[in-house]
């Protein structure tokens, strides 16, 4: 074996042959003892220990004085490694920055496979359940097998075999716009690699050769939950787009077409105050004033509720939550009279239950209103119902919420699945 700083006993080195020492080389890393768990250290050189059995073998890295090198028949086990050390992190992939997991899942552990000559087999677990070694061309259906989660800043991912977790690769930093890419597709691409030391820095051309060379196995794992940082989740100050500017001037001409309602500058100076998440100004309306500046929000965070086919996104459209009943009511029925102008393709209002067809159009709409229990009852619908309802699941981008306090607003659970919030 090429490396140095790693000791090898002469039958192990007769067993192998140079080509599986060679492949052990680049992808065995010394970081912690396979026996004690602590650091294997910068300057002393690791034990290389072989279990062999049925044409398998496993290679560990061990402190000398826990574990000399050696070659031992029989003894393997196919789980149970505490010790072992993994490291992963998220990325945006050419081409289109596809949002990428990816995991070195043994840093100090490798499998072998015995056909002819021994070779490491460290992604033939994984082929087994489901991943491929090839970059896919178009995106991947979501492998059972596998299960994302998103947690503020942080995601994890998580390998399940006949109902057990075999891997749980968690707490791994995500950037807000990885996450909100992940949430709008409700999946993210999975990349398994012993070849690369995902904690430190890479070029992602190297990467993409490993891709190339069949040494990165791919699977897109379904995401089941996201609850996003309060902190990321404020509106904040910005240059108001020509986008809003234009969308703002259409819900205005809506307004004026469905209702003769005149929309003056005291509204118009609400609607981009709210949209910085400066919310002092539409608490000084009421009634129809305050209305008119919730649906020119409205129109301009729907503008990215649909793709280009027309049909529903994930983490798109707005979520309208009122206080009551008869506010929703009333939302509702100014939301669709202007709506129906052309401006918004489709405003739900919640009431039916979830899984039925007239609850699951509404809550797919551009502009939803209900009240909190209404939408936190969906959520929790869509939630648990499964793979069928992940677009349901993953839908809504910004909740508005009415006439309720920001801490009453941000204390239920559902409201940490949107990406945006404003509560006045």
């Amino acid at each position: 074996m090429a490396a140095p700083r790693i000791r090898i006993d002469p039958t192990t080195q007769e067993r192998l042959g140079p080509r599986a020492l060679a492949e052990l080389d680049v992808n065995l890393r010394p970081v912690d003892c396979q026996t004690c768990g602590r650091s294997l250290g910068r300057w002393g050189k690791a034990a290389l220990e072989v279990r062999a059995e049925d044409g398998f073998a496993t290679a560990s890295l061990h402190h000398q004085r826990c574990r000399p090198p050696a070659w031992v028949e029989g003894g393997l086990r196919s789980a149970g490694r505490p010790n072992l050390t993994w490291r992963a992190g998220c990325f945006r992939l050419p081409p289109g920055e596809v949002p990428l997991f990816l995991v070195n899942p043994s840093y100090e552990y490798a499998l072998l496979r015995e056909d002819r000559d021994w070779r490491v087999a460290n992604l033939e677990p994984f082929t087994l359940s489901g991943f491929g070694l090839e970059f896919p061309s178009r995106p991947l259906p979501p492998l059972p097998a596998l299960a994302a989660s998103i947690d503020g800043d942080r995601i994890g991912v998580d390998v399940r075999h006949e109902g057990a977790v075999i891997h749980a690769w968690r707490d791994v930093p995500v950037e807000y716009d990885i996450a909100r890419v992940t949430h709008r597709w409700g999946s993210i691409l999975v990349a398994v690699t012993t070849l690369m030391d995902v904690g430190r820095p890479f070029k992602i051309g190297h990467l993409m050769d490993l891709m190339a060379a069949g040494g990165v196995a791919f699977a897109q794992a379904p995401l089941v939950s996201v609850s996003y940082a309060p902190e990321t989740q404020k509106l904040k100050p910005r240059d108001h787009s020509d986008h809003q500017v234009k969308a703002f001037s259409l819900g205005a001409e809506a307004m004026q077409r469905a209702f003769g309602l005149d929309v003056d500058d005291r509204q118009v100076a609400a609607g981009f105050a709210l949209s910085d998440g400066k919310t002092m100004l539409i608490r000084h309306l009421t009634g129809r004033d305050r209305i008119a500046v919730l649906f020119l929000l409205s129109v301009y965070c729907a503008l990215w509720s649909r793709g280009k086919d027309g049909e529903p996104e994930g983490a798109g459209g707005v979520h309208l939550i009122a206080p009551d009943a008869a506010s929703g009511d009333e939302l509702a029925e100014f939301f669709s009279a202007a709506g129906e102008t052309g401006v918004l393709e489709s405003v739900g209002r919640l009431g039916a239950s979830p899984l039925s067809d007239e609850g699951s159009a509404a809550y797919l709409s551009d502009a939803v209103i209900g009240t909190a229990e209404q939408f936190a009852a969906a959520f929790s619908a869509y939630r648990d119902a499964g793979g069928d309802w992940s677009l349901h699941a993953s839908r809504g981008h910004i909740a508005i919420a009415i006439d309720a306090s920001e801490a009453d607003i941000t204390r239920a659970d559902f409201i940490r699945h949107y990406p945006k919030v404003a509560a006045f």
